[in-house]
Order: structure tokens, then sequence, then C-alpha cells
């Protein structure tokens, strides 16, 4: 029987962590250990969206759009869904200060 790779494969089996990343002209693909990602999931987003020029300095990005700011991305997901990429060091103090001033809102700050 035939088997079939993909570039995929090797990063499911550990492979990518030997080396820097796996590239093709079409695909790259890196390892992600050095980044932390928060899930934002608001049904308010004006709190949302002052709490997060407030900290960071980000606005919430259009749909289908990301905005990125040095080491923060902030990439639309859904009408009431983002995604926070940060330095994997700064995860915790940033979901503990989004969570707490976001307390009163209609806010889930979920680290992945």
């Amino acid at each position: 029987m035939l088997e079939r790779r993909t570039p995929f494969d090797s990063i499911r089996e550990g492979q990518a962590r030997r080396g820097p990343a796996i590239e093709r002209l079409d695909l790259r693909v890196a390892p992600a250990h050095e980044k932390g990602l928060l899930l934002l999931q608001s049904a308010s987003v004006t709190p949302l969206q002052e709490t997060l020029s407030q900290v960071l300095g980000l606005a919430l990005p259009a749909a289908q759009q990301a905005n990125v700011l040095g080491d923060y991305a902030l990439l639309w997901l859904a009408p009431t869904e983002w995604l926070l990429e940060l330095p994997a060091d700064e995860t915790d103090p940033v979901e503990l200060t989004l969570t707490h001033r976001l307390g009163s809102s209609l806010t889930v700050v979920t680290d992945f």
C-alpha cells in the first residue's frame, strides 16, 4: 500500500522541534512553542475594544482581517471571536489583566 505523507506528518511526530522549520515554496510551517494564544469571545464588543486598546494598544480587526503590533497579533475568527497571539511568557499576565478588566462584561478569555 502506498503511504501518503504531508509536511504536517513530521510535526505530529515531533520532528519539527529538532529543526527550525519545514519549508516549501507554497508552504512554511514553523513551531509555535515561543508563542502564546488567547481566545477572546465577547458579545459586548465596546468594552473589549477599549480594554485591548488600553492594555495592548490593539484594535479589534475587521472581519477576516488581523491587526499586528510588535509581538502581538489579533486575528478575527468569527463575529464574536478573536485569537490573540503573543509571547508565551506574557500569556498568563495578559490573560489575568484582560479577565480582571472585562469581568463585568460578557467576555471570556481562554488560554490555548
